[in-house]
């Protein structure tokens, strides 16, 4: 079988990035030859077996059981429901890189971080040479973000880029402003993924993001996935729509695509309101993971120190930012936590300019360090919001979690 995978040397592992369905594993050497036969030039199993008992001087028998086992884990590995802890290793360069690309948008959310407005948009041209470096230094998916994306006028001619470089591309958007001439552009792009934020069903919706935003984001989406488009929604919990997300899950589960949550982050005083009690959170946490489990719905959960306690595995961090992710700012800043940014924590002139150097200052620029030691278990936002200190403990981090969930049972 063909699919593209790009691979990685890691320190002591190969890192192998499956394109199409944004999945990564780490390996050895040995299931690196074995994933860039099978699935990059399209061996049988038979035939990698071969190549196998060649190249490691063993018995055919002995390497027809060992691909076959290592295939077998492989694939559940790839499964949506799998939880891998590779990204929590110490890597040499980001795994992911979100990309600003303009921070005008077209609506005014209740929600909304941003307190400016203003019509920066990003050259492709520039685009181009970030991407460029990005690919060069193994980085693997790229995320296009705003502001509204498709606010601005070359959005397409940013992922068809992305995508033809050879990175997994996502991209999450209000949807409002896709057009069809846009979905005719964005078809047949094998790894393209489209996040279309939706908080609520018609009315609860645009009670949030604008009137009658709803019906033209749902006729949208449907296009969509006509062509071929993979899509996923988006849902932030805040306490408006917390009691809701049973009306949007049954919408996901019909249109057949995967509906992901993520907590809302507030970034001033008055934000707080916003944000559902810790207890409540946690319930809907467990509400979620019960049905992710059951599989009967496709759950995405955004916290991966909650969801890989449940699991029972090797708890992972919940934040990923200076670990295996970076922000590139509209202006070619490399940023930490863009979150930090617009609550006033940081200076956009405090992060250095994007350049071919970046992995290095990535990884030890001042700010980078600092943030990482200030600890990524839960989200240094909350914390200060809450605490006043970046340090001080995240309300609905994993620890309070447990706390909640230990007197639950």
């Amino acid at each position: 079988m063909i699919m593209i995978v790009r691979i990685r040397k890691e320190n002591d592992q190969y890192l192998a990035y499956f394109l199409e369905m944004r999945r990564m594993v780490g390996v050895n050497l040995t299931g690196a030859e074995i994933i860039d036969q099978y699935f990059n030039s399209g061996l049988d199993e038979a035939s990698v077996a071969k190549k196998l008992a060649k190249t490691h001087n063993m018995s055919l028998e002995q390497a027809k059981k060992d691909t076959a086992a290592f295939l077998q884990i492989i694939a559940k590995e790839l499964q949506p429901t799998s939880f891998n802890n590779t990204e929590q290793s110490s890597v040499s360069a980001p795994i992911g890189v979100e990309l600003e690309i303009t921070t005008t948008c077209n609506l005014r959310c209740k929600h909304c971080l941003q307190s400016d407005y203003s019509k920066l948009f990003m050259a492709i041209e520039k685009a181009k040479r970030i991407i460029d470096t990005l690919k060069n230094a193994g980085v693997f998916e790229i995320s296009i973000i705003g502001g509204e994306p498709f606010a601005h006028p070359q959005a397409c001619d940013f992922i068809r880029y992305a995508h033809d470089c050879g990175l997994a591309v996502g991209l999450t958007t209000n949807g409002s402003l896709i057009t069809s001439e846009y979905i005719r552009k964005m078809s047949g792009l094998d790894n393209l993924s489209i996040a279309v934020s939706i908080d609520g069903i018609g009315r609860d919706h645009d009670y949030i993001r604008g009137s009658g935003i709803f019906s033209k984001i749902d006729q949208i989406i449907r296009q969509m996935i006509n062509v071929g488009i993979e899509v996923e929604a988006m849902f932030t919990i805040t306490s408006y729509n917390i009691e809701k997300y049973g009306s949007v899950l049954d919408y996901c589960n019909n249109l057949g695509i995967v509906c992901n949550f993520n907590l809302f982050k507030p970034f001033k005083e008055s934000h707080k309101t916003l944000v559902p009690d810790p207890l409540r959170f946690f319930k809907l946490v467990k509400e979620l993971f019960a049905m992710r489990q059951s599989r009967k719905y496709k759950i995405g959960l955004s916290n991966a120190a909650i969801v890989s306690y449940l699991l029972g595995i090797q708890t992972r961090d919940e934040c990923r930012a200076g670990q295996s992710g970076l922000v590139i700012d509209v202006r070619g800043h490399m940023l930490t936590c863009p979150s930090l940014l617009y609550c006033g924590y940081y200076k956009d002139t405090d992060f250095p300019l994007f350049d071919d150097n970046f992995v290095e200052v990535w990884q030890t620029h001042p700010l980078f360090t600092e943030f990482k030691k200030n600890g990524l278990h839960g989200c240094q936002v909350r914390s200060l919001i809450y605490s006043g200190d970046v340090r001080k403990g995240d309300p609905y981090d994993l620890s309070a979690f447990r706390k909640f969930a230990e007197r639950k049972s």
